[in-house]
């Protein structure tokens, strides 16, 4: 009971922090920076006090961005170094990948513009280990910005067309938020370099995305870039209820005024384009207003970080003096003890020497062992393969040189005698005919042992070849319409002679159905083989059978399945009565030419 009860407060405590850190996401997200502050500062506490590094990165990274936003870039930049540090020795890529970003917005604001690249660069590589396809969509098209340094627009347009390319997984939690990302840079960067129709139709997108992803900060800023293109085009009256609109849930959010600077300005230019100077001056005094409080915020935090800097120094150096008060009593412990210790050191240094020396001379005996065993059991098996592949060679050379010899003999003497017999004997004629035909069938099935027990057709182009020569033959007079496609891709690769025979087999059978007992107008043979595996496929439009009656009809179907097996392939037989008949078989090559292929799939007969 009481193991369920710690249980049960375990699942909520852990509930209670998700719970949190999504409340402080929302928070974010809707501009309430404050707020989302309020509730990550004592959840910090608690999870540097559980060690829970998962949710104390996510925490983190949140109160990075949740400090950035108001305009305190010190307290962001120093939370997301924390993060980069607990990430890296947890290996939460995402999370570092996010914290460099953060340091990267920070970075732009006071540092070299090769600066800032590098963290977005870092921040891509880390996002690209985490699998995270949204976040390097963005990253791509931060990057964009640097080419625009140089006026470089087709540069920048490239990187973030590159960036949305990243955004395949549309059902990804950051999908619409990075499309309205990456869609207002390239709004900017199309109405910049003077491609205004473009600009709009990226701004629409950006607005569109926004407003699916429920950031509004992002939707304020792309409406208020889209209304900037109309402005530009001076299409005031398309201008002006976009930026009333931004106004209105910048103004209803209370977002910062580092989020909504640039809107009394445009809502200044419109008004007074349309010839509304009350107005125009009333937002006018607002944008003074903003720009002068952004200022004013400028030198605060400059003058808190100064006198923070001042404070830090003063502690460290009571430190530095308690420290050495410190030191001093420490040295003289170390006086007294410091010659035992090198009695000490001096012993166990000798003791080291000793195990390093004997366990070196132990590992070297063991390897030099190891070395010798994997060095006979190569030759052994070496030498298996080579008598192997000896036997297999004589025993194709002697069938070839001896009974091949003797059939065609046979062959030759039938002919012979019924030239002597003429018109006498028409009955035994026709029996030694059947004897020079019978001789012509075993010398080709013996040129099929010959080949397959020959180690030097072991390999793919020579099953290719073998079985051209045979379909050929086989359809050769058959007055059947036939369609072949028989090729290997690629460079050539060993085969063993199992797999060859097998396949040469399969082959022979299905094209022996088809010609036989599907009385077809059309087959299809295709054999193609490459570096991985093959694919066997033999159709026909015959008059198709009963697959469930053939099953028990007799031995094709059965030795076709055991073969299949045998590959570990994968043999698909679909026919209809009265609508042709399809066997596929396809597998791959084993990466060990012992064992036939690699395990394949099932057999289905339709």
């Amino acid at each position: 009971m009481l193991v369920f009860s710690v249980s049960m407060l375990s699942a909520q405590t852990s509930g209670s922090v998700e719970a949190r850190l999504d409340s402080a996401g929302s928070s974010i997200r809707s501009g309430s920076s404050e707020r989302a502050r309020a509730l990550l500062e004592p959840l910090i506490a608690e999870l540097t006090s559980a060690h829970d590094t998962d949710d104390l990165v996510r925490a983190l990274n949140h109160l990075a961005r949740a400090s950035y936003d108001p305009g305190d870039p010190t307290s962001s930049l120093r939370y997301s170094q924390r993060v980069v540090e607990i990430g890296m020795k947890a290996k939460a890529f995402g999370a570092v990948a996010s914290a460099l970003v953060v340091q990267a917005i920070v970075a732009d604001q006071v540092s070299p513009p090769d600066t800032v690249k590098s963290l977005y660069e870092r921040a891509l590589r880390f996002f690209l280990l985490a699998g995270d396809t949204a976040a390097c969509a963005v990253v791509y098209d931060n990057l964009g910005f640097h080419p625009l340094l140089r006026g470089d627009f087709p540069a920048a347009i490239a990187l973030s067309e590159q960036g949305l390319a990243c955004l395949r997984d549309t059902t990804h939690v950051n999908y619409h938020r990075s499309s309205a990302i990456i869609e207002s840079s390239l709004c900017n960067y199309h109405t910049w370099s003077g491609d205004e129709r473009a600009g709009i139709v990226h701004g629409q997108r950006s607005v569109r995305h926004a407003e699916q992803s429920g950031d509004l900060p992002q939707l304020v800023h792309s409406i208020t870039q889209l209304a900037g293109t109309y402005v530009q085009m001076r299409d005031y009256q398309r201008a002006l209820p976009l930026l009333l609109r931004s106004d209105s849930i910048a103004r209803a959010r209370s977002m910062p005024l580092n989020k909504r600077r640039d809107i009394p300005e445009l809502l200044s230019s419109v008004y007074e384009a349309l010839g509304d100077p009350e107005n125009a001056l009333r937002y006018y005094k607002e944008r003074s207003a903003v720009h002068d409080s952004l200022r004013n915020d400028v030198v605060r935090k400059e003058l808190e970080r100064m006198q923070r800097h001042q404070q830090h120094v003063a502690d460290s150096l009571l430190q530095v003096e308690a420290l050495m008060v410190q030191e001093i009593g420490s040295q003289k412990k170390l006086a007294e003890e410091r010659g035992r210790r090198n009695m000490i050191g001096a012993l166990a240094l000798v003791a080291v020497v000793v195990a390093v020396s004997v366990g070196g001379r132990l590992r070297l005996t063991r390897r030099k062992n190891a070395e010798i065993l994997v060095a006979q059991e190569r030759l052994i098996a070496s030498e298996k393969a080579r008598e192997a592949e000896q036997v297999r060679t004589r025993i194709a050379r002697d069938v070839h040189d001896d009974i091949s010899s003797d059939l065609t003999k046979i062959g030759m003497l039938g002919s012979d005698v019924r030239i002597e017999l003429g018109e006498r004997a028409g009955a035994a004629g026709e029996k030694l005919e059947r004897i020079k035909e019978l001789s012509r069938e075993v010398g080709r099935s013996l040129q099929d042992v010959i080949w397959a027990v020959d180690p030097t057709r072991d390999s793919a182009r020579e099953l290719i070849d073998r079985s051209r020569a045979y379909v050929e033959r086989m359809v050769h007079g058959a007055g059947i319409l036939t369609s072949l496609h028989l090729e290997h891709t690629g460079d050539d690769v060993p085969i063993d002679p199992a797999t060859r025979r097998d396949l040469y087999l399969l082959l022979k059978e299905s094209l022996n159905n088809a010609l036989k007992y599907a009385s077809a107008s059309r087959i299809g043979i295709h054999l193609c083989t490459n570096g991985s595996g093959y694919e066997l496929r033999v159709c026909d439009d015959g008059c198709g059978f009963d697959t469930a009656a053939a099953r028990g009809a007799g031995n094709g179907l059965l030795n076709m399945e055991e073969r299949a097996l045998r590959l570990h392939a994968q043999l698909d037989i679909t026919s209809t009565v009265g609508r042709g008949t399809v066997v596929a078989i396809h597998g791959r090559w084993s990466a060990d030419p012992g064992q036939g292929v690699q395990p394949g799939k099932d057999t289905t007969i339709r």
